[in-house]
């Protein structure tokens, strides 16, 4: 009942923040398996299954595109310059806006989650742990998670994150919200 009770006035939280706002497509590029990310108004990438990443700088009047030959599942800029994304198997980090990518390295494979809400904190998703990093992701902490899998999260400050997940319980997926 707790749990449900959390659910419903972060969901009415959520509704009440996004009134009035609206989300206009403009020129977007033609792709499949859409991973965004907006910093600004402005400025954004969008990712997919093509091996390209698209990057804006005008609110999506001009895309401008990069051949990275991977499919990002997942994008998460924190500056114009530094972004980390995901595949199946491997997390990437640019250090020059989406034109180059290294892999780095984890402790586990990930799963498509993560969220950095700066140039130095992050999670990221695995089977049954999390993965923590304070220092841009040089160096990573697990923390393990049995029969939870993380789906999305929100950093209120860099220490309290709000994480959605899904758990197995009597053979059935529950959401919950942590």
């Amino acid at each position: 009942m707790k749990t449900s009770l959390i659910c419903l006035l972060l969901l009415l939280a959520c509704v009440s923040i996004a009134t009035g706002q609206s989300l206009e497509i403009k020129n977007a590029p033609n792709i499949l398996n859409i991973s965004s990310c907006f910093i600004s108004d402005s400025e954004g990438w969008l990712a997919g299954s093509n091996g390209k990443i698209y990057h804006t700088s005008s609110g999506g009047n001009k895309w401008d595109s990069t051949d990275v030959d991977q499919a990002f599942l997942q994008l998460d800029f924190t500056s114009p310059e530094l972004g980390y994304a995901l595949t199946e198997n491997t997390l990437y980090k640019t250090i020059d806006g989406g034109n180059t990518w290294l892999s780095l390295e984890l402790p586990g494979n990930p799963e498509p989650a993560l969220y950095f809400p700066d140039n130095l904190n992050g999670l990221v998703s695995g089977a049954g742990r999390l993965f923590k990093t304070s220092n841009g992701g040089e160096t990573w902490t697990t923390i393990l998670t049995e029969g939870i899998s993380f789906l999305d999260y929100f950093f209120i400050s860099p220490s309290v994150v709000v994480a959605v997940a899904a758990s197995m319980k009597d053979y059935q997926w529950h959401l919950e919200i942590y």
